[in-house]
């Protein structure tokens, strides 16, 4: 998993005409849904997702994680 991701990064790095700013960009999305996801289901959590596979899981963390990853997206979109 670690090979494919590598490779991508480096290409989109190397190829894109802003390609740092690309790669900062889906990195930044990818934390900010992680730390949406924590922050908000820590804080609002009450509804499970799945409780038999991941019982940490809250519906209000998944709806968090959304919203910051769009934020993100947003932000590094309009920059």
């Amino acid at each position: 998993m670690l090979l494919p991701s590598w490779l991508f990064l480096t290409r989109a790095h190397a190829v894109a005409a802003h390609g740092h700013g690309l790669v900062m960009t889906l990195l930044a999305i990818v934390w900010a849904a992680d730390v949406g996801a924590f922050v908000f289901g820590r804080w609002l959590g009450r509804t499970k997702l799945a409780a038999a596979v991941s019982p940490g899981k809250a519906g209000e963390g998944m709806a968090g994680g959304l919203l910051l990853a769009a934020l993100a997206a947003g932000t590094g979109a309009g920059w």
